[in-house]
């Protein structure tokens, strides 16, 4: 349909109306940033190529540009309204800093190749900070520290404390290239925002017993004054022979007011308790003390109560009625295990009583765990057992659990025991007028040996095995290697017999003690043997003969025993038919003759065969010692001592001759231990709360060995 002249130039006159008011929206929103809104009322729509990116004035573009709007129609499908951000749906998101210039973004290291900083306590007033590699950015920024230092040596800075504050300060900007372990709290607590302590003066002994404070020599005293320091819960662990028992009942009579007292020792050492107590402490008499000697249902009212650990375990609650506010533990390193029904008993009776006082010359027998359940009877609020064991014990996750068979920041422990728990002196600390002690490793005659075409095969199953089988298999080889030396360690002692001197001699198997007996009454040999099976009064009595009779010249113990609480300085040679696990065991089995009141120089000899168990355990021995070397609570040393060898009586003095067959080339020591046997195999070896095997292992003999009630 054609249309009208008329209509023709009224749709002109509408399409330049659109294109004007186009041009005035578009300049609107140039100026103000917001669209131009239309008159009210008028009902002029927005034009749809505003909403399509059509240029101002163009007609007919985007997809609704065909559409015709007769007058006074506006296009419902094109609403007005107000837009976000001040732009217009066919411009992108404006850059408000457009004419910022962008600030240089930091250099960050990924985490797993930032230089890592572990921080420890090196001594009381320094910490030690371990960088894991070289960064100029941080030496330099450890050199801003005054009180810096570093060991070429050891490749250890350290810091004094006062300055640790400033020091995390410094690696908190650093934060992006370097990952800093921190200091415990507990550590930061005690060392780094400590209280001044004033010492405690020797007035104190003005308090104390007059004959007991005459008895005490000056290191003595200082135990005494430490343990008072630390309110009367404290570790002393001097080295054995050092008198711990003095220094004991000197600090529960300084704090008379808290009496009873209850003391807790092994089966051997009641009456030496007894004895003592009344020496020293005038004012207790025989009706002062009760022994607990059996499982009783009634306590009478003491001043003071001795049982054995096994005792008092059982009649817990019947001495926790009792309000004991002294509790002494006399070889405290019983206590090591914290699952053990014997550890939670004492746990309870410590937690009521005012004053704690553990008595100890091994205060670990094998790895810092065995200190933890000790310390948190002195101190339960100073750390949990998943903090402890993660720092000292290298303690995570497991396979089976929480493992804390490990050992890490032995130095710190060291001094954190020093500092807060424990004081430890040894002989050749405090009385340097004492005997020397020298070890030496006897090689056995080989011709001696029995059984030696099985030990091979033993040794490389050991060596192939793993886990609870690899500790079977070490039990037995234990047991088996017992039992063949039984002819080579007799036919030394007959040897040592010629030189007519008394001498000491330990064994751990009841096979090896009864042979040894035998042999000693083939020989009409006076000598007494105490085994596990001694009572207590008979063993006091034993002890007497072979310190004061001439004729009694060999003590035949047995190693778990009598390896504490009895004195046999008449020996001046001690023997180990054989060896144990741990090296605290034998120490202490060492210190029954070097002690306080040996006059000679004691000389101490292992007994040791070839291609036999001894090899491993040897080994085991000397892992040990330096891990609790390294913690500060050792001070042995097995790897030092001189060998010798043997000499075969069924082989001619020509093969001597023979530089293959030469004494000295086979008196190098036991031979090697398989190279795959390391510590880190049988660190669960001595765990004693797994089964019975390890309670064999670890915590005395059974009936069938000579055990010990403890």
């Amino acid at each position: 349909m054609a249309c009208s002249p008329e209509q023709i130039a009224a749709k002109k006159q509408q399409a330049l109306e659109r294109l004007r008011k186009n041009k005035e929206t578009a300049a609107g929103v140039g100026a103000t940033g917001f669209l131009s809104s239309p008159a009210k009322g008028t009902g002029s729509p927005i034009a749809s190529g505003q909403f399509y990116g059509s240029p101002a004035g163009s007609s007919g573009a985007g997809i609704l540009g065909n559409q015709k709007n007769l007058p006074g129609k506006p296009d419902n499908k094109a609403k007005q309204q107000p837009l976000k951000d001040n732009r217009i749906f066919s411009q992108p998101y404006t850059n408000k800093r457009d004419n910022v210039i962008p600030e240089k973004k930091k250099e960050v290291v990924p985490l797993a190749l930032r230089t890592v900083c572990k921080c420890s306590m090196v001594s009381e007033d320094r910490f030690g900070v371990a960088i894991s590699r070289f960064d100029d950015k941080i030496t330099d920024a450890f050199r801003e520290l005054p009180t810096r230092n570093f060991n070429r040596e050891t490749k250890l800075w350290s810091f004094h404390v006062k300055d640790y504050e400033d020091f995390m300060k410094i690696m908190n900007k650093m934060q992006e290239l370097v990952c800093v372990e921190e200091l415990p709290a507990f550590i930061v607590k005690l060392f780094v925002r400590k209280k001044e302590e004033q010492r405690l003066d020797m007035s104190f002994l003005s308090s104390i017993n007059p004959k007991l404070a005459g008895c005490l020599v000056d290191f003595q005293k200082e135990g005494v004054r430490f343990a008072i320091e630390k309110q009367g819960r404290c570790i002393i662990a001097d080295e054995m022979g050092l008198g711990k028992t003095y220094q004991a009942i000197a600090v529960a009579d300084f704090y008379r007011d808290d009496w009873p007292i209850l003391i807790c020792t092994t089966s051997s050492t009641k009456e030496v308790w007894a004895v003592k107590l009344q020496e020293l402490l005038s004012r207790v008499s025989t009706t002062d003390i009760h022994m607990m000697d059996s499982t009783q249902t009634y306590l009478p009212n003491a001043a003071v109560y001795i049982a054995t650990y096994t005792m008092m375990e059982k009649t817990t609650e019947q001495i926790a009625e009792k309000n004991c506010g002294i509790i002494i533990m006399d070889e405290s390193h019983y206590l090591k295990n914290s699952k053990s029904k014997c550890t939670k008993a004492a746990m309870v009776l410590a937690k009521n009583a005012r004053r704690v006082i553990l008595l100890t010359g091994t205060p670990a027998l094998s790895r810092p765990n065995e200190l933890f359940s000790q310390l948190q009877m002195c101190d339960k609020s100073m750390f949990s057992y998943r903090e402890y064991t993660k720092r000292y014990c290298d303690g995570k996750e497991g396979r089976f659990g929480w493992d804390a068979s490990g050992k890490s920041n032995l130095t710190e422990l060291n001094v954190l025991l020093t500092k807060k728990f424990m004081i430890r002196r040894t002989k050749g600390d405090v009385v340097k007028e004492i005997s020397d002690k020298s070890r030496e490793l006897i090689i056995l005659d080989d011709a001696l040996i029995t059984r030696k075409d099985t030990f091979d095969d033993m040794t490389n199953v050991y060596g192939q095995s793993s886990g609870r089988k690899r500790e079977e298999i070490l039990l037995n080889f234990y047991s088996e290697t017992a039992v063949a030396k039984v002819k080579a360690v007799c036919s030394y002692i007959k040897k040592v017999l010629k030189e007519q001197q008394k001498f000491i001699v330990f064994a751990y198997h009841r096979v090896m003690l009864e042979e040894l007996s035998k042999c000693l009454d083939e020989l009409n040999v006076s000598h007494i043997r105490i085994d596990g099976s001694t009572r207590s009064d008979v063993r006091h009595t034993m002890v007497q003969m072979f310190q004061t009779k001439p004729q009694y010249r060999v003590a035949v113990l047995s190693l778990k025993a009598c390896n504490e609480g009895i004195t046999l300085t008449a020996a001046q040679l001690v023997i180990f038919a054989e060896l144990y696990w741990n090296p605290s065991t034998l120490a202490q089995g060492e210190s029954r003759s070097h002690r306080i009141g040996q006059d000679g120089n004691v000389v101490v000899r292992y007994l040791l065969a070839k291609g036999t168990a001894d090899d491993i355990i040897w080994q085991m021995i000397n892992q040990k010692q330096n891990v609790l070397n390294k913690a500060g609570i050792g001070n042995e040393d097995f790897s030092n001592v001189a060998s010798c060898t043997e000499i075969t009586s069924t082989r001619k003095i020509s093969e001597y001759f023979n530089k293959e067959n030469a004494p000295n080339d086979v008196a190098a020591g036991p031979s090697s231990a398989p190279s795959n046997c390391d510590d880190d195999d049988l660190k669960k070896l001595l765990d004693d709360d797994a089964d019975d095997l390890m309670m064999l292992l670890d915590d005395g003999e059974d009936d069938i060995l000579a055990g010990i009630d403890c």
